[in-house]
């Protein structure tokens, strides 16, 4: 199955229109998202302050010039065959996809169908990829990244959901982009979706680019993407080496200069060093390089909200372990973490 493009497929990032070259998409949210809450945003609207209230075109048929297919921008070096790294991963990964009892198990195959038929591009990330090429446990959530936005994403898939006769609520978060649905309201949720990311912009961007994505990502093991369709694994940059060397690489290729966001990276890599602790080597030389350099004094650099949103990741990601435990590991990151740890815990006491 080759990548290539054609004009009657969607606008993607980099296209050349008439009024300009494509930068990425905006979301105007709506209860009922579809394409026509999509925003085009073209590479002379970076500097605006709200996105521009311009349609998206229903296909690239009038663009002066394709952009290439997504995954043709990387280099060859970091798109392999999954069976090339491990003869058993294919198997792995369909038996992931069609786990009996797992919540996305109804509705995956007919989604990356639909997805698919629209002329769009959807990848597995996360832990999906990361735990099933590791073997590290069992994966609990199915995250997705790809080339629709936000709302014609929506539309795709609750027509997919439709058709498969499911009673199911979705959202999409307008500061994320982040596309979810549930069962029902407060069930089991099917899988999360977030068209790939674009950083450098003062609003919430979804682009084209699955190397600008992976840059926007927490950690590089969070950044290896598995086609589901050509059994695929794309590997912009070197997570897959860091996950499976021995030791084992923590590291972030984002280094934010927004405090929360410097505090969710820091919280991230304490999950992993919970979840690994004693069960493989580190090599935590990269994260704790950049963590001397965060200045730390959390309580003047965060707002009510940020603490509000890093109580409840904190509770999602540490709070089974000691209070020590969080401590000694914040301690091996350097001395934001710890002061960041005893923050929280102060908070939370």
């Amino acid at each position: 199955m080759p990548y290539s493009r054609e004009p009657c497929g969607p606008v993607l990032s980099g296209d050349i229109l008439a009024e300009g070259e494509v930068a990425g998409f905006a979301f105007h949210p709506s209860p009922f998202p579809d394409a026509s809450n999509d925003l085009l945003l073209l590479r002379k609207d970076q500097d605006c302050a709200a996105p521009p209230n311009r349609p998206v075109p229903r296909s690239a048929a009038d663009a002066l010039e394709l952009a290439s297919a997504p995954v043709l921008r990387l280099a060859q070096k970091h798109v392999r065959k999954a069976a090339a790294i491990d003869e058993a991963l294919p198997r792995r990964m369909t038996a992931l996809l069609r786990s009996p009892g797992r919540p996305w198990t109804a509705v995956l195959d007919e989604l990356v169908n639909a997805i698919d038929g629209a002329q769009h591009e959807v990848w597995l990330v996360g832990g999906a990829t990361r735990d099933t090429i590791s073997g590290d446990g069992e994966v609990g959530d199915m995250d997705l990244a790809g080339t629709a936005p936000a709302g014609h994403f929506s539309q795709i898939a609750r027509c997919a959901r439709t058709r498969l006769g499911m009673e199911s609520r979705e959202k999409v978060s307008p500061d994320s982009l982040v596309c979810s649905a549930e069962v029902r309201a407060g069930g089991d949720r099917l899988y999360e979706y977030r068209a790939l990311n674009m950083n450098g912009w003062p609003f919430p961007v979804s682009c084209s680019d699955i190397a600008q994505d992976a840059e926007c990502r927490d950690l590089t093991i969070n950044s290896i993407y598995y086609d589901p369709r050509r059994a695929d694994v794309l590997d912009p940059v070197g997570g897959l080496a860091d996950l499976t060397d021995v030791p084992r690489r923590l590291l972030s290729r984002r280094r934010p200069a927004e405090a929360e966001q410097q505090a969710v990276v820091i919280l991230r890599a304490i999950k992993f060093l919970l979840r690994w602790e004693g069960s493989h080597d580190l090599d935590l030389t990269s994260m704790s390089a950049w963590v001397s350099t965060v200045p730390g004094n959390w309580a003047e650099r965060l707002t009510a909200a940020a603490w509000r949103e890093l109580c409840e990741l904190r509770a999602e990601y540490v709070v089974d372990a000691s209070p020590e435990l969080q401590l000694r590991l914040a301690g091996r990151l350097g001395p934001a973490a710890v002061d960041l740890v005893r923050a929280l815990l102060g908070d939370a006491s």
